[in-house]
């Protein structure tokens, strides 16, 4: 699996941090590791490439935007 991480404007408090939680929880194979104000960190089998519009699609859905999103190295 890889791991990503997320970085996310508009989030301000623990509600917008239940948003995403729930946002990203509807997503199908993806796994939350920690929803922060301003940040997530997931895991997923899927590529970057694919991944990333998905994850995109469901943060602003949620009413926030992707800023960026990092790969990291680790796998599992």
């Amino acid at each position: 699996m890889q791991h990503y991480d997320l970085t996310i404007a508009g989030m301000t408090c623990a509600h917008c941090v239940r948003s995403i939680s729930s946002a990203l929880a509807r997503v199908p194979g993806l796994e939350i590791e920690h929803v922060a104000v301003g940040h997530a960190r997931v895991r997923t089998s899927t590529p970057l490439a694919d991944a990333e519009g998905t994850l995109r699609a469901a943060i602003e859905a949620a009413g926030y935007t992707l800023t960026a999103v990092d790969v990291d190295a680790v796998t599992t």
